[in-house]
């Protein structure tokens, strides 16, 4: 890794990350023998977010850490003189991992924002060059009338990741110029796997991008069986970067790790330019009549509705159909179903049109901005038995 030979003069979180620090009377110092972490040892124990079920406890080691450090600054094209500005909470992979523990370790500079405030937001964009977002938040920066009089001219890029992004999103934001990187991969990545190249942003819209330069995806079938391209399958993922396990569950970790590969519950293809699609999480993948639906297809022919500002698509059990597609809608001026059944006529095949359409005032989210699914389900069900 060129991470491997730290001078002590970058800094001591440079050291904290290469397992290099020790303390002595209150003061920090770069020393050798005294410490016995390795890069094997866990560094990290996050927990994922539980948008489908329970948090599991993600260990990451610290070779997984600069890893993907590494993978950040190929992403970003980051160098020691850069201001990377954080705004997503650090509890979190995508706060902490994506660019403020890559540029603690290459020695440039990270503002952090303790709150996401837009303004402030806006503000900062004069003196940060980086500056990582997922669509909740990014929808709220171009809502903002301060937004179209904000300079981007010292902005370097825009990445976003933790969810199927919205393409109009990406377009609003490259629209003024600024280059939109996507960046996917899981807190059991560290998170960086598979992401978009600056010099590619403009012209791959809607893709996830690349393989990582240090880490290998595959699109494997169920039975683990590698696809050709075009084909959808589950996303695999081998490398440094990925977990040692999941604290304390050595099944879970058997089950998600087979022979080195990651397996990340993620339906996606690599088409034949080498480029990465995103298609759906497995877990949300309805079964109907023995058809394979998948929620976000439904999700962004929606979103593409001018008066729909959020929607998520779940399944719901039925005695005929096994599971039928349900559309919850929050924060729109559309409260009719007949208007919604009426835009989805010929853009989406019939079978996957929703079988029923609930409106609310907004969406469950997590901290990361993620829609919580179990939720939108127990709500579901509740409806159905009433």
């Amino acid at each position: 890794s060129r991470f491997s030979d730290i001078p002590a003069e970058t800094g001591t979180a440079a050291h904290l990350l290469s397992g290099q620090l020790n303390r002595q009377a209150g003061d920090y110092y770069y020393g050798n023998g005294s410490s016995d972490a390795g890069l094997d040892d866990t560094l990290l124990l996050v927990y994922t977010s539980g948008s489908t079920g329970r948090p599991k406890g993600v260990m990451l080691s610290q070779k997984a850490i600069r890893t993907n450090a590494e993978m950040s600054v190929d992403a970003h094209q980051m160098t020691a003189e850069d201001n990377v500005l954080c705004i997503l909470p650090l509890f979190h992979v995508g706060g902490l991992n994506i660019l403020a523990t890559p540029a603690f370790m290459l020695g440039g500079t990270v503002i952090l924002h303790e709150n996401f405030e837009p303004g402030a937001c806006l503000n900062a964009f004069q003196t940060a060059q980086l500056v990582v977002t997922v669509p909740t938040i990014l929808s709220r920066l171009i809502a903002e009338p301060a937004w179209f009089e904000t300079d981007l001219s010292g902005m370097r890029a825009m990445s976003v990741g933790s969810t199927d992004v919205p393409v109009e999103l990406i377009n609003a934001v490259q629209q003024r110029g600024l280059p939109v990187i996507q960046i996917y991969g899981a807190t059991e990545t560290a998170p960086l796997a598979i992401y978009q190249r600056i010099e590619e942003a403009f012209d791959t819209v809607g893709s996830i991008g690349r393989q990582g330069c240090a880490c290998s995806i595959e699109i494997r079938d169920h039975n683990g069986k590698r696809l050709p391209s075009g084909q959808p399958g589950e996303i695999c993922i081998r490398g440094d970067n990925i977990l040692s396990g999941y604290w304390q569950d050595e099944q879970l970790s058997s089950d998600a790790i087979h022979q080195g590969w990651f397996r990340s519950g993620d339906v996606g293809y690599q088409d034949e330019a080498g480029l990465f699609w995103f298609v759906d999480r497995i877990k949300h993948v309805i079964i109907s009549g023995g058809e394979n639906i998948y929620p976000a297809e439904i999700e962004r022919v929606l979103r593409s509705h001018p008066d729909i500002a959020e929607v998520a698509v779940v399944g719901m059990t039925d005695t005929e159909w096994g599971e039928v597609p349900v559309a919850v809608i929050g924060s729109s001026d559309i409260s009719d179903p007949e208007m919604v059944n009426a835009f989805l006529q010929g853009r989406l095949a019939r079978y996957k049109h929703p079988r029923r359409i609930i409106f609310m005032d907004s969406l469950p989210r997590n901290a990361m901005g993620k829609v919580v699914a179990s939720q939108l389900k127990d709500v579901i069900a509740a409806l159905a038995t009433s």
